[in-house]
């Protein structure tokens, strides 16, 4: 039995040793991040509208996008007149103009606020949030309008970026190997830049996004390096002044659950215990 539930939109629960589980699985890749030298970062999952525009995502994927839209205030005072408070759900008309949005990856709650930054040193960086990404089809563990992202995020200089990128693609390659995962390093487009964009087939030439993909066709975890994208959408500068390089790796937590509850049985959990690491 599953015990990963999703309605028909999409939204996911968890009960039981589920939830358990899935902290667990979380603990263990924070770990790794802090032995990494990462620190922690905590805000919202809500991203603003204009910093989404800035990366150009509306032109990428505006299929995935939610948008957060409170009712205006012509709307609420009318709800409030009405003493028996039957109004129906607010139309488009009734709604303000939308600020924000769910963010639809983990990092893209941290650029905006290194905006304007000049950074004296490498930085590496390490969260969690839940994303939120509209798809044609749903199923729980596998494709969710709503899932937990775990990423550790470099900014910094180009060669640090590309060391990143190296290292972290052996950490993880051997962790899976440990584990016992049957994972294979799959080449793919970057999702960070629009299909027009003349960056996006140079990515998949120099194999700058890896993902692994669990049994060759569920991404589990990927590696992304974006040269300075990010660094000057957001006028982030490294040491030596120039715009920032980035680079991250992100852990879909729901995903790794339902991976290693297929291959190894319900009680997967046991080999994320600190007693058990292996890597």
């Amino acid at each position: 039995m599953n015990p990963m539930h999703l309605t028909s939109a999409g939204l996911p629960s968890a009960s039981g040793s589920a939830c358990a589980d899935l902290r667990t699985l979380d603990a263990w890749f924070t770990s790794l991040a802090l032995a990494a030298g990462a620190c922690e970062f905590e805000a919202p999952p809500l991203i603003a509208v204009q910093d989404l525009q800035s990366v150009g995502y509306f032109g990428a994927f505006p299929h995935h996008v939610n948008l957060v839209a409170p009712i205006n205030k012509p709307t609420l005072q009318r709800i409030a007149a009405d003493s028996k408070r039957t109004s129906s759900i607010p139309k488009d008309k009734n709604l303000d103009h939308p600020q924000h949005a769910f963010t639809p990856a983990a990092c893209y709650l941290l650029y905006p606020r290194q905006r304007g930054r000049k950074l004296d040193h490498d930085e590496l960086w390490t969260l969690v949030s839940s994303c939120c990404r509209n798809e044609e089809m749903y199923q729980a563990g596998i494709r969710q309008q709503v899932f937990r992202m775990r990423e550790i995020v470099f900014l910094g200089q180009a060669e640090s970026a590309l060391k990143f990128v190296t290292l972290w693609r052996e950490r993880i390659s051997s962790l899976l190997k440990e584990i016992g995962l049957q994972c294979t390093v799959e080449v793919a487009t970057d999702p960070f830049f629009r299909d027009d964009d003349p960056r996006r087939p140079m990515q998949k030439l120099q194999q700058n996004k890896l993902e692994f993909r669990w049994r060759g066709e569920l991404a589990v975890a990927s590696l992304n390096f974006h040269n300075n994208f990010f660094g000057e959408a957001f006028d982030i500068k490294e040491a030596e002044g120039r715009p920032a390089f980035s680079a991250c790796v992100a852990f879909g937590l729901e995903r790794w659950a339902f991976a290693c509850r297929e291959q190894f049985g319900s009680n997967w959990i046991h080999r994320f215990h600190p007693e058990n690491e292996q890597v």
